[in-house]
């Protein structure tokens, strides 16, 4: 796996980004986990979040690194021994999961939170929507989903 890490550079003191001209990279290489694997086969264990990300419109859609609520809901998910767990907004509206892109099925259609407000539209998440315009599955976006998520393909688990 290759994780690329683009920052707008060193500062000095201070938000301005006046005189910054020279990006930081930074380019890190893993080995695809196998829990991965696994959890592909044998399914992952969800907990819903107490633990809600800020909704902000200005920042959403993008990704950052200031995602300290991230931090907080990975260390929750430890405590609870489960896999991932399904994240709200302050407004108690899906974004998705801590580190994952939630897409709910029922029948040909599809379902995946809209991100207007909180959230992050990543290369995977665009890939599957992507793709889905090549078969005869609907997509929608969601903001209410508990109605959605119990009737969904697939009953108690994704």
């Amino acid at each position: 796996m290759i994780k690329v890490i683009i920052s707008r550079g060193e500062g000095g003191r201070g938000y301005s980004i006046a005189g910054l001209n020279k990006a930081t990279v930074i380019i890190a290489l893993s080995d695809y986990p196998p829990i991965y694997l696994n959890q592909q086969q044998r399914g992952i264990n969800l907990a819903l979040s107490k633990i809600p990300v800020n909704s902000n419109c200005y920042l959403a859609g993008i990704k950052h690194l200031n995602l300290l609520e991230k931090i907080l809901i990975k260390q929750q998910i430890e405590l609870l021994n489960v896999d991932e767990a399904i994240v709200t907004d302050t407004n108690g509206i899906l974004i998705g999961c801590c580190a994952a892109n939630i897409f709910l099925r029922k029948g040909k259609r599809i379902y995946t939170p809209n991100l207007n407000h909180a959230g992050v539209e990543g290369v995977m998440r665009k890939q599957v929507i992507a793709s889905l315009s090549d078969t005869d599955y609907e997509l929608f976006y969601i903001s209410d989903y508990a109605n959605i998520l119990a009737q969904s393909d697939g009953g108690n688990h994704c």
